[in-house]
Protein backbone atom coordinates (compact mmCIF):
# COMPACT_ATOMS: atom_id res chain seq x y z
CA UNK A 1 0.00 0.00 0.00
CA UNK A 2 2.82 2.39 0.83
CA UNK A 3 4.60 1.67 -2.43
CA UNK A 4 1.41 2.03 -4.48
CA UNK A 5 0.74 5.40 -2.87
CA UNK A 6 3.55 6.71 -5.05
CA UNK A 7 1.53 6.00 -8.17
CA UNK A 8 -1.13 8.49 -7.09
CA UNK A 9 0.30 11.96 -6.66
CA UNK A 10 -2.21 13.21 -4.13
CA UNK A 11 -1.48 10.29 -1.77
CA UNK A 12 2.31 10.56 -1.88
CA UNK A 13 2.41 12.74 1.22
CA UNK A 14 0.52 10.09 3.22
CA UNK A 15 3.17 7.36 2.79
CA UNK A 16 4.84 8.12 6.12
CA UNK A 17 1.58 8.26 8.06
CA UNK A 18 0.44 5.01 6.44
CA UNK A 19 3.74 3.33 7.38
CA UNK A 20 3.40 4.53 10.95
CA UNK A 21 -0.18 3.24 11.12
CA UNK A 22 1.03 -0.17 9.94
CA UNK A 23 3.67 -0.32 12.65
CA UNK A 24 1.16 0.74 15.32
CA UNK A 25 -1.14 -2.05 14.15
CA UNK A 26 1.80 -4.49 14.29
CA UNK A 27 2.49 -3.37 17.87
CA UNK A 28 -1.10 -4.13 18.85
CA UNK A 29 -0.94 -7.58 17.22
CA UNK A 30 2.49 -8.35 18.68
CA UNK A 31 1.32 -9.73 22.08
CA UNK A 32 -0.85 -12.29 20.30
CA UNK A 33 2.17 -13.51 18.33
CA UNK A 34 3.87 -14.51 21.60
CA UNK A 35 1.19 -17.15 22.06
CA UNK A 36 1.68 -18.61 18.58
CA UNK A 37 3.37 -21.96 17.94
CA UNK A 38 6.97 -22.46 19.05
CA UNK A 39 8.29 -22.90 15.49
CA UNK A 40 7.38 -22.40 11.84
CA UNK A 41 8.73 -23.40 8.43
CA UNK A 42 10.10 -26.73 9.68
CA UNK A 43 11.83 -25.07 12.61
CA UNK A 44 13.62 -22.41 10.54
CA UNK A 45 11.80 -19.73 12.55
CA UNK A 46 11.26 -20.00 16.31
CA UNK A 47 9.06 -18.10 18.71
CA UNK A 48 11.34 -18.11 21.74
CA UNK A 49 12.31 -15.57 24.39
CA UNK A 50 15.06 -14.05 22.26
CA UNK A 51 12.67 -13.33 19.39
CA UNK A 52 10.05 -11.98 21.79
CA UNK A 53 12.58 -9.52 23.22
CA UNK A 54 13.92 -8.21 19.94
CA UNK A 55 10.62 -7.88 18.04
CA UNK A 56 9.23 -5.07 20.25
CA UNK A 57 12.61 -3.29 20.19
CA UNK A 58 12.71 -3.37 16.38
CA UNK A 59 9.10 -2.20 15.98
CA UNK A 60 9.73 0.62 18.47
CA UNK A 61 12.92 1.65 16.65
CA UNK A 62 11.23 1.56 13.22
CA UNK A 63 8.31 3.64 14.50
CA UNK A 64 10.64 6.26 15.96
CA UNK A 65 12.63 6.37 12.70
CA UNK A 66 9.43 7.01 10.75
CA UNK A 67 8.57 9.88 13.10
CA UNK A 68 12.06 11.33 12.63
CA UNK A 69 11.73 10.91 8.86
CA UNK A 70 8.39 12.72 8.86
CA UNK A 71 10.08 15.64 10.60
CA UNK A 72 13.22 15.74 8.42
CA UNK A 73 12.96 18.64 5.95
CA UNK A 74 15.98 17.40 3.98
CA UNK A 75 14.38 14.18 2.70
CA UNK A 76 12.98 14.55 -0.84
CA UNK A 77 9.18 14.51 -0.56
CA UNK A 78 8.71 13.11 -4.07
CA UNK A 79 10.53 9.89 -3.12
CA UNK A 80 8.62 9.40 0.14
CA UNK A 81 6.68 6.22 -0.81
CA UNK A 82 9.82 4.44 -1.96
CA UNK A 83 11.73 5.52 1.15
CA UNK A 84 9.09 4.25 3.58
CA UNK A 85 8.64 1.07 1.53
CA UNK A 86 12.34 0.25 1.90
CA UNK A 87 12.20 1.05 5.61
CA UNK A 88 9.26 -1.33 6.12
CA UNK A 89 10.92 -4.07 4.05
CA UNK A 90 14.05 -3.76 6.19
CA UNK A 91 11.90 -3.97 9.34
CA UNK A 92 10.14 -7.14 8.14
CA UNK A 93 13.51 -8.68 7.28
CA UNK A 94 14.82 -7.88 10.74
CA UNK A 95 11.74 -9.37 12.41
CA UNK A 96 12.46 -12.59 10.51
CA UNK A 97 16.16 -12.40 11.32
CA UNK A 98 15.77 -12.35 15.10
CA UNK A 99 13.51 -15.43 14.95
CA UNK A 100 15.76 -17.39 12.57
CA UNK A 101 17.05 -20.69 13.99
CA UNK A 102 18.63 -21.96 10.79
CA UNK A 103 21.89 -20.65 9.37
CA UNK A 104 20.47 -20.42 5.85
CA UNK A 105 17.48 -18.43 7.11
CA UNK A 106 19.91 -16.20 9.02
CA UNK A 107 21.89 -15.61 5.84
CA UNK A 108 18.75 -14.83 3.79
CA UNK A 109 17.54 -12.37 6.42
CA UNK A 110 21.00 -10.79 6.66
CA UNK A 111 21.16 -10.33 2.91
CA UNK A 112 17.63 -8.91 2.76
CA UNK A 113 18.53 -6.31 5.37
CA UNK A 114 21.81 -5.50 3.61
CA UNK A 115 20.40 -4.98 0.11
CA UNK A 116 17.74 -2.57 1.34
CA UNK A 117 20.32 -0.80 3.53
CA UNK A 118 22.59 -0.12 0.54
CA UNK A 119 19.69 1.58 -1.25
CA UNK A 120 18.72 3.64 1.80
CA UNK A 121 22.29 4.81 2.40
CA UNK A 122 22.45 6.25 -1.14
CA UNK A 123 18.86 7.48 -1.16
CA UNK A 124 19.75 11.15 -1.77
CA UNK A 125 20.48 10.65 -5.47
CA UNK A 126 21.64 14.23 -6.05
CA UNK A 127 24.00 14.23 -3.07
CA UNK A 128 27.50 12.99 -3.86
CA UNK A 129 28.15 12.06 -0.21
CA UNK A 130 25.00 9.94 -0.07
CA UNK A 131 25.96 8.15 -3.28
CA UNK A 132 29.44 7.54 -1.87
CA UNK A 133 27.89 6.17 1.33
CA UNK A 134 25.76 3.70 -0.64
CA UNK A 135 28.73 2.46 -2.69
CA UNK A 136 31.03 2.08 0.34
CA UNK A 137 28.34 0.29 2.30
CA UNK A 138 27.73 -2.06 -0.62
CA UNK A 139 31.41 -2.90 -1.12
CA UNK A 140 32.12 -3.60 2.55
CA UNK A 141 28.81 -5.39 2.99
CA UNK A 142 29.23 -7.65 -0.02
CA UNK A 143 32.70 -8.70 1.11
CA UNK A 144 31.68 -9.41 4.72
CA UNK A 145 28.52 -11.26 3.72
CA UNK A 146 30.47 -13.41 1.27
CA UNK A 147 32.96 -14.39 3.98
CA UNK A 148 30.09 -15.23 6.31
CA UNK A 149 28.44 -17.42 3.67
CA UNK A 150 31.73 -19.27 3.19
CA UNK A 151 31.86 -19.94 6.94
CA UNK A 152 28.26 -21.20 6.87
CA UNK A 153 29.12 -23.52 3.98
CA UNK A 154 31.96 -25.00 6.06
CA UNK A 155 29.57 -25.53 8.97
CA UNK A 156 27.22 -27.36 6.60
CA UNK A 157 30.11 -29.53 5.45
CA UNK A 158 30.94 -30.41 9.06
CA UNK A 159 27.40 -31.16 10.27
CA UNK A 160 25.39 -31.96 7.14
CA UNK A 161 22.69 -29.56 8.30
CA UNK A 162 22.16 -25.86 8.95
CA UNK A 163 19.47 -26.34 11.61
CA UNK A 164 20.86 -25.04 14.89
CA UNK A 165 18.86 -27.53 16.96
CA UNK A 166 20.33 -30.47 15.06
CA UNK A 167 23.78 -28.93 15.24
CA UNK A 168 23.43 -28.66 19.02
CA UNK A 169 22.57 -32.39 19.22
CA UNK A 170 25.58 -33.35 17.10
CA UNK A 171 27.84 -31.20 19.26
CA UNK A 172 26.49 -32.91 22.39
CA UNK A 173 27.49 -36.24 20.88
CA UNK A 174 31.05 -34.91 20.38
CA UNK A 175 31.32 -35.96 16.74
CA UNK A 176 32.95 -32.91 15.17
CA UNK A 177 36.42 -31.57 14.39
CA UNK A 178 36.74 -28.61 16.77
CA UNK A 179 39.61 -26.96 14.87
CA UNK A 180 37.66 -26.93 11.60
CA UNK A 181 34.59 -25.69 13.46
CA UNK A 182 36.58 -22.83 14.99
CA UNK A 183 37.76 -21.72 11.52
CA UNK A 184 34.19 -21.86 10.19
CA UNK A 185 32.83 -19.87 13.14
CA UNK A 186 35.48 -17.16 12.80
CA UNK A 187 34.49 -16.74 9.14
CA UNK A 188 30.79 -16.69 10.01
CA UNK A 189 31.49 -14.06 12.66
CA UNK A 190 32.58 -11.49 10.04
CA UNK A 191 29.12 -10.63 8.71
CA UNK A 192 27.65 -10.33 12.19
CA UNK A 193 30.53 -8.11 13.32
CA UNK A 194 30.03 -5.93 10.23
CA UNK A 195 26.40 -5.29 11.18
CA UNK A 196 27.44 -4.41 14.74
CA UNK A 197 30.32 -2.13 13.61
CA UNK A 198 32.84 -4.11 15.63
CA UNK A 199 36.55 -3.50 15.07
CA UNK A 200 38.11 -4.35 12.62
CA UNK A 201 34.88 -4.42 10.57
CA UNK A 202 33.87 -0.85 11.42
CA UNK A 203 35.58 1.12 8.65
CA UNK A 204 32.37 1.80 6.72
CA UNK A 205 30.49 3.34 9.65
CA UNK A 206 31.68 7.03 9.77
CA UNK A 207 31.46 7.65 6.02
CA UNK A 208 28.09 5.92 5.67
CA UNK A 209 26.57 7.73 8.65
CA UNK A 210 27.82 11.10 7.43
CA UNK A 211 26.65 10.63 3.85
CA UNK A 212 23.33 8.87 4.43
CA UNK A 213 20.16 10.85 5.24
CA UNK A 214 20.17 11.51 8.98
CA UNK A 215 17.08 9.34 9.74
CA UNK A 216 18.74 6.50 7.81
CA UNK A 217 21.95 6.94 9.81
CA UNK A 218 19.84 6.81 12.98
CA UNK A 219 18.19 3.64 11.69
CA UNK A 220 21.56 2.01 10.94
CA UNK A 221 22.84 2.93 14.38
CA UNK A 222 20.18 0.95 16.25
CA UNK A 223 18.08 -1.56 14.28
CA UNK A 224 20.58 -3.56 12.14
CA UNK A 225 23.01 -3.34 15.05
CA UNK A 226 20.42 -4.96 17.34
CA UNK A 227 19.93 -7.72 14.76
CA UNK A 228 23.68 -8.32 14.63
CA UNK A 229 23.79 -8.84 18.37
CA UNK A 230 20.75 -11.12 18.13
CA UNK A 231 22.74 -13.25 15.65
CA UNK A 232 25.66 -13.40 18.08
CA UNK A 233 23.34 -14.48 20.89
CA UNK A 234 21.56 -17.05 18.74
CA UNK A 235 24.59 -18.61 17.06
CA UNK A 236 27.58 -18.17 19.34
CA UNK A 237 26.24 -17.82 22.88
CA UNK A 238 23.29 -20.21 22.65
CA UNK A 239 24.81 -22.91 20.47
CA UNK A 240 28.58 -22.73 20.08
CA UNK A 241 29.99 -21.03 23.17
CA UNK A 242 30.68 -24.33 24.94
CA UNK A 243 32.70 -25.82 22.07
CA UNK A 244 34.27 -22.68 20.59
CA UNK A 245 37.22 -22.46 22.99
CA UNK A 246 38.42 -19.20 21.43
CA UNK A 247 35.10 -17.41 21.86
CA UNK A 248 35.71 -15.62 25.17
CA UNK A 249 39.25 -14.32 24.45
CA UNK A 250 38.31 -13.38 20.86
CA UNK A 251 35.08 -11.63 21.87
CA UNK A 252 36.78 -9.90 24.79
CA UNK A 253 39.63 -8.67 22.58
CA UNK A 254 37.18 -7.38 19.94
CA UNK A 255 35.14 -5.60 22.62
CA UNK A 256 38.28 -3.96 24.02
CA UNK A 257 39.47 -2.82 20.59
CA UNK A 258 36.02 -1.64 19.53
CA UNK A 259 35.33 0.58 22.54
CA UNK A 260 38.87 1.99 22.58
CA UNK A 261 39.25 2.75 18.87
CA UNK A 262 35.72 4.14 18.64
CA UNK A 263 36.25 6.55 21.54
CA UNK A 264 39.72 7.69 20.52
CA UNK A 265 38.64 8.33 16.94
CA UNK A 266 35.62 10.33 18.15
CA UNK A 267 37.82 12.80 20.05
CA UNK A 268 38.95 14.70 16.95
CA UNK A 269 35.65 14.78 15.05
CA UNK A 270 34.13 18.13 14.07
CA UNK A 271 31.03 16.74 12.37
CA UNK A 272 28.31 15.62 14.78
CA UNK A 273 27.16 12.73 12.59
CA UNK A 274 30.69 11.35 12.32
CA UNK A 275 31.12 11.79 16.06
CA UNK A 276 27.92 9.85 16.71
CA UNK A 277 29.13 7.20 14.25
CA UNK A 278 32.29 6.62 16.26
CA UNK A 279 30.19 6.79 19.41
CA UNK A 280 28.02 3.92 18.12
CA UNK A 281 31.19 1.91 17.46
CA UNK A 282 32.27 2.45 21.08
CA UNK A 283 28.79 1.60 22.35
CA UNK A 284 28.92 -1.66 20.38
CA UNK A 285 32.12 -2.48 22.26
CA UNK A 286 30.38 -2.00 25.62
CA UNK A 287 27.47 -4.21 24.52
CA UNK A 288 29.86 -6.91 23.28
CA UNK A 289 31.40 -7.19 26.75
CA UNK A 290 28.21 -8.89 27.94
CA UNK A 291 28.39 -11.37 25.07
CA UNK A 292 32.06 -12.06 25.77
CA UNK A 293 31.18 -12.86 29.38
CA UNK A 294 28.41 -15.16 28.16
CA UNK A 295 26.82 -15.72 31.57
CA UNK A 296 23.05 -15.35 32.12
CA UNK A 297 23.70 -12.01 33.84
CA UNK A 298 25.91 -10.93 30.95
CA UNK A 299 23.21 -11.80 28.42
CA UNK A 300 20.55 -9.93 30.39
CA UNK A 301 22.88 -6.91 30.72
CA UNK A 302 23.47 -6.98 26.96
CA UNK A 303 19.76 -7.04 26.17
CA UNK A 304 19.03 -4.23 28.64
CA UNK A 305 21.84 -2.16 27.12
CA UNK A 306 20.49 -2.68 23.59
CA UNK A 307 17.04 -1.46 24.66
CA UNK A 308 18.39 1.62 26.46
CA UNK A 309 20.90 2.33 23.68
CA UNK A 310 18.05 2.51 21.18
CA UNK A 311 16.40 5.28 23.20
CA UNK A 312 19.64 7.17 23.89
CA UNK A 313 20.90 7.17 20.33
CA UNK A 314 17.60 7.99 18.64
CA UNK A 315 17.20 10.92 21.03
CA UNK A 316 20.60 12.27 19.97
CA UNK A 317 19.92 11.77 16.25
CA UNK A 318 16.49 13.39 16.63
CA UNK A 319 18.18 16.52 17.93
CA UNK A 320 20.62 16.46 15.00
CA UNK A 321 17.67 16.35 12.60
CA UNK A 322 15.91 19.24 14.39
CA UNK A 323 19.05 21.38 14.17
CA UNK A 324 19.76 20.48 10.54
CA UNK A 325 16.19 21.43 9.59
CA UNK A 326 17.09 25.04 10.31
CA UNK A 327 20.81 25.55 9.78
CA UNK A 328 21.41 22.71 7.28
CA UNK A 329 24.72 21.93 8.96
CA UNK A 330 26.14 19.03 10.95
CA UNK A 331 29.24 20.85 12.19
CA UNK A 332 29.63 20.91 15.96
CA UNK A 333 30.75 24.57 15.90
CA UNK A 334 27.38 25.54 14.43
CA UNK A 335 25.69 24.27 17.62
CA UNK A 336 27.15 27.30 19.43
CA UNK A 337 24.57 28.96 21.66
CA UNK A 338 21.89 26.39 20.93
CA UNK A 339 20.64 26.65 24.52
CA UNK A 340 19.89 30.35 24.04
CA UNK A 341 17.93 29.74 20.84
CA UNK A 342 16.27 26.40 21.63
CA UNK A 343 16.65 25.50 25.33
CA UNK A 344 14.46 22.38 25.21
CA UNK A 345 16.36 20.98 22.22
CA UNK A 346 19.68 21.60 23.95
CA UNK A 347 18.43 19.91 27.14
CA UNK A 348 17.22 16.81 25.27
CA UNK A 349 20.54 16.48 23.42
CA UNK A 350 22.45 16.96 26.68
CA UNK A 351 20.44 14.26 28.45
CA UNK A 352 20.93 11.85 25.51
CA UNK A 353 24.69 12.47 25.41
CA UNK A 354 25.13 12.17 29.17
CA UNK A 355 23.11 8.97 29.13
CA UNK A 356 25.38 7.61 26.37
CA UNK A 357 28.33 8.57 28.58
CA UNK A 358 26.83 6.63 31.51
CA UNK A 359 26.21 9.50 33.91
CA UNK A 360 23.78 8.83 36.80
CA UNK A 361 20.85 8.98 37.34
CA UNK A 362 20.18 8.45 33.63
CA UNK A 363 19.29 5.10 32.05
CA UNK A 364 22.67 4.77 30.35
CA UNK A 365 24.38 4.62 33.75
CA UNK A 366 22.45 1.52 34.78
CA UNK A 367 23.08 -0.09 31.37
CA UNK A 368 26.84 0.32 31.85
CA UNK A 369 26.59 -0.72 35.51
CA UNK A 370 24.92 -4.02 34.60
CA UNK A 371 27.61 -4.71 31.98
CA UNK A 372 30.33 -3.93 34.53
CA UNK A 373 28.69 -6.07 37.20
CA UNK A 374 28.42 -9.07 34.87
CA UNK A 375 32.10 -8.72 33.87
CA UNK A 376 33.30 -8.41 37.47
CA UNK A 377 31.12 -11.31 38.62
CA UNK A 378 32.61 -13.50 35.88
CA UNK A 379 36.17 -12.39 36.89
CA UNK A 380 36.79 -10.40 33.68
CA UNK A 381 38.27 -7.49 35.58
CA UNK A 382 40.35 -6.20 32.64
CA UNK A 383 37.23 -5.74 30.52
CA UNK A 384 35.48 -3.97 33.39
CA UNK A 385 38.41 -1.58 33.83
CA UNK A 386 38.45 -0.95 30.07
CA UNK A 387 34.75 -0.03 30.14
CA UNK A 388 35.35 2.48 32.95
CA UNK A 389 38.39 4.10 31.30
CA UNK A 390 36.65 4.32 27.93
CA UNK A 391 33.58 5.88 29.55
CA UNK A 392 35.85 8.64 30.87
CA UNK A 393 37.27 9.22 27.39
CA UNK A 394 33.78 9.31 25.89
CA UNK A 395 32.63 11.88 28.43
CA UNK A 396 35.18 14.34 26.99
CA UNK A 397 33.78 14.45 23.47
CA UNK A 398 30.18 14.38 24.67
CA UNK A 399 30.99 17.28 27.00
CA UNK A 400 32.55 19.14 24.06
CA UNK A 401 29.16 19.32 22.34
CA UNK A 402 27.43 20.30 25.58
CA UNK A 403 30.01 23.06 26.17
CA UNK A 404 29.45 24.47 22.67
CA UNK A 405 25.66 24.50 23.17
CA UNK A 406 25.64 26.12 26.60
CA UNK A 407 28.79 28.24 26.90
CA UNK A 408 29.69 29.45 23.39
CA UNK A 409 28.06 32.52 21.95
CA UNK A 410 25.54 31.86 19.16
CA UNK A 411 26.69 32.61 15.63
CA UNK A 412 24.56 34.27 12.94
CA UNK A 413 22.86 31.57 10.91
CA UNK A 414 24.23 31.49 7.38
CA UNK A 415 21.28 29.56 5.92
CA UNK A 416 17.78 31.01 6.06
CA UNK A 417 14.90 28.64 6.87
CA UNK A 418 13.14 27.29 3.81
CA UNK A 419 9.74 25.90 2.89
CA UNK A 420 8.29 26.17 6.39
CA UNK A 421 9.25 29.82 6.93
CA UNK A 422 7.79 32.68 4.92
CA UNK A 423 9.65 35.51 6.62
CA UNK A 424 12.08 37.89 4.98
CA UNK A 425 15.07 35.63 5.53
CA UNK A 426 15.98 37.01 8.95
CA UNK A 427 17.94 34.57 11.06
CA UNK A 428 15.57 32.74 13.39
CA UNK A 429 14.66 29.32 14.71
CA UNK A 430 10.93 29.05 13.97
CA UNK A 431 8.80 26.56 15.86
CA UNK A 432 7.92 25.00 12.51
CA UNK A 433 11.47 23.59 12.40
CA UNK A 434 10.55 21.23 15.20
CA UNK A 435 7.64 19.31 13.82
CA UNK A 436 5.28 17.38 16.05
CA UNK A 437 6.77 14.06 14.85
CA UNK A 438 10.30 14.95 15.93
CA UNK A 439 9.02 16.45 19.18
CA UNK A 440 7.31 13.15 20.04
CA UNK A 441 10.59 11.27 19.66
CA UNK A 442 12.58 13.86 21.61
CA UNK A 443 10.15 14.05 24.51
CA UNK A 444 9.71 10.27 24.55
CA UNK A 445 13.44 9.61 24.74
CA UNK A 446 13.91 12.36 27.36
CA UNK A 447 11.24 10.86 29.64
CA UNK A 448 12.51 7.30 29.08
CA UNK A 449 16.12 8.23 29.89
CA UNK A 450 15.03 9.85 33.15
CA UNK A 451 12.37 7.32 34.15
CA UNK A 452 14.33 4.14 33.38
CA UNK A 453 17.39 5.58 35.10
CA UNK A 454 15.41 5.83 38.33
CA UNK A 455 13.11 2.82 37.95
CA UNK A 456 14.47 0.13 35.58
CA UNK A 457 12.47 -2.70 37.16
CA UNK A 458 9.78 -3.00 34.43
CA UNK A 459 12.37 -3.62 31.70
CA UNK A 460 14.52 -5.89 33.88
CA UNK A 461 11.48 -7.92 34.91
CA UNK A 462 10.36 -8.22 31.29
CA UNK A 463 13.80 -9.48 30.21
CA UNK A 464 14.04 -11.87 33.15
CA UNK A 465 10.63 -13.42 32.46
CA UNK A 466 11.33 -13.95 28.77
CA UNK A 467 14.79 -15.39 29.33
CA UNK A 468 13.63 -17.53 32.26
CA UNK A 469 16.59 -16.33 34.30
CA UNK A 470 14.93 -15.53 37.57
Amino acid sequence: MVLMAGAFGRYKSLAGELSLAGLILAAFVLPASFNAGPAAFSGMLVNDGLAMIFRPILILAAGMIILLSLGDKNLPAEDGPEYYFFLLVATVSMLLAVAANNLMMIYIALESISIVSYIMAGFLKRDVFSSEAGVKYFLFGALSTGITLYGISLIYGLFGTLDLNLIREILAAGEVNHLALSVALVLALVGFAFKCSLVPFHMWTPDVYQGAPTPVAAFFSVAPKAVGFAFFLRVFVENFQGVFSYWTPLAGFMALLTMTIGNIAALKQENVKRLLAYSTIAQAGYIFVGLAVGTPEGIKATLYYIFIYTLMNLGAFGCVIAVANTIKSDRIEDYAGLYKREPLLAIVLTVSLLSLAGIPPLAGFLAKFFILASAVEAKYVLLAVAVVLNSVIALYYYAKIIKVMFLDEPKPLMVAPTDFSKNDGSQCWPLACRTVAVQLVLMGTLIANLFLGLWPHPIIGWLTNLLHLG
